[in-house]
């Protein structure tokens, strides 16, 4: 199934949600003739739907606007694999941190519609994001061809990574679902002597995590398979 079909039957969901709504309170047995329990109940969806677009429209709008993102550079980072640098203002503001990842939405004609996560596959620098994404189905490629000045939307970041203090050196923790290719580009810019942990979940084997035999840079791996 397409990305794009997926996220349109969930937005079916709110629909659903909708007359369900619309249904209990017209004929339910505990709203009819009830107007404090309708009203009391109406409040509870009042309140949820004011959440909904508060955090799912509301604050990514203004976080798009108030940062400015823009395409600055498009670069391979392997075969079919592309880097893209963004830039923008007030980064340093976002809670961001390599390895979470965002719903990004590339303001140009053919792709303005959709929103697709990607992992940031650096640490953020002053200024600039960088996101790495192998081409697999059809919006991928198309970053390929993003020109350097395209306005980008986003919503997150989404993601949480903590790491133990007591620890001497260098940790990564990786959360399951993160792809290989944000992984490898997040190697690129760790210091040696990195450790990396690997959170690993269902049907993530721990033979997933051979690809790091072959890589020039050299880590320890280690996988922690709880939950």
């Amino acid at each position: 199934m397409k990305f794009e079909t997926w996220w349109a039957i969930h937005l079916y969901t709110y629909l659903g949600l909708g007359l369900s709504f619309v249904h209990q309170v017209d004929t339910g047995a505990p709203f009819v003739g009830h107007p404090l329990a309708t009203a009391w109940w109406t409040s509870l969806w009042v309140g949820a739907l004011i959440v909904v677009l508060a955090f799912r429209v509301g604050l990514p709008l203004w976080r798009s606007v108030r940062h400015d993102l823009r395409v600055a550079q498009v670069s391979p980072a392997g075969p079919n694999t592309w880097s893209v640098m963004l830039s923008g203002r007030h980064l340093e503001r976002l809670p961001t941190a390599g390895g979470q990842f965002m719903m990004w939405r590339f303001l140009r004609r053919e792709l303005w519609w959709q929103a697709h996560p990607y992992s940031l596959s650096a640490a953020p620098r002053t200024g600039h994001l960088r996101i790495t994404v192998r081409e697999l189905g059809d919006h991928s490629p198309a970053l390929s061809r993003l020109a350097p000045g395209t306005r980008v939307a986003f919503e997150g970041p989404y993601g949480v990574f903590t790491a133990d203090a007591r620890q001497s050196r260098n940790v990564l923790l990786v959360g399951a679902g993160v792809g290989t290719t944000p992984i490898r580009a997040l190697l690129d810019d760790l210091p040696g002597d990195t450790h990396v942990v690997v959170l690993l979940r269902g049907r993530f084997p721990k033979a997933s995590l051979t690809w790091t035999s072959s890589s020039v840079w050299s880590a320890n791996v280690t996988a922690c398979c709880r939950g």
